[in-house]
């Protein structure tokens, strides 16, 4: 079911001992799909990815980095590097699609991601106050829009231009994006009260 979405956003829920995000459409309260591991959000392990109304069938696995089918197929990754005087460079890699680049999607994005001003505003409280959207596209594809949406809680939306994206590795943007550069004043918590064994 997942792969059929065009659009969605993505909630996230930090605990000592498990990290969720779950997936919803408008419309609907209950998730239709859930990105979920039992240890602290910044543990390597794995993310397992559950569809159906039940939300007990197993369709992926998902790393800040990468995403498999159920089978442990490989589907792509995602990266981010580092550029001089600007924020990092992503790129989304799937068979098919070339590198889909992301880049910055409105004016409040491109001041803060590609300018220098955008470094006097690279703090960690402007995610709080600022939305963040990427268009990662390609020559041979349009892509998808992520956005992390202002606040103190991170919230995130998906938009589809091409239906080739396979939604997994979008989730896996997710995880990168919530890992290594968004802010959310549950993580510093959950990461103070986690078991240190359990990784």
């Amino acid at each position: 079911m997942i792969q059929s979405l065009s659009s969605f956003t993505v909630t996230a829920d930090y605990g000592r001992a498990h990290t969720t995000y779950n997936v919803h459409v408008d419309g609907q309260q209950t998730p239709v799909a859930r990105m979920h591991k039992d240890t602290v959000y910044s543990s390597p392990s794995e993310y397992r990815v559950y569809t159906d109304p039940g939300l007990d069938q197993l369709v992926g696995y998902v790393t800040d980095f990468s995403a498999k089918l159920a089978d442990r197929t490989p589907l792509g990754k995602a990266e981010t590097r580092n550029r001089a005087l600007r924020d990092v460079e992503w790129t989304v890699i799937q068979n098919g699609l070339g590198e889909l680049i992301g880049k910055s999607a409105g004016v409040s994005t491109k001041l803060r991601r590609d300018s220098r001003l955008g470094n006097l505003l690279a703090v960690p409280a402007s995610e709080f106050a600022f939305t963040t959207r990427l268009h990662f596209r390609s020559p041979e594809s349009a892509g998808f829009e992520l956005t992390r949406l202002r606040g103190v809680r991170a919230r995130y939306a998906a938009t589809i231009h091409d239906d080739r994206v396979n939604r997994l590795l979008i989730l896996a943007c997710v995880a990168h994006y919530a890992e290594h550069h968004a802010q959310d004043i549950r993580q510093p918590l959950a990461e103070m009260t986690a078991n240190p064994f359990k990784r």
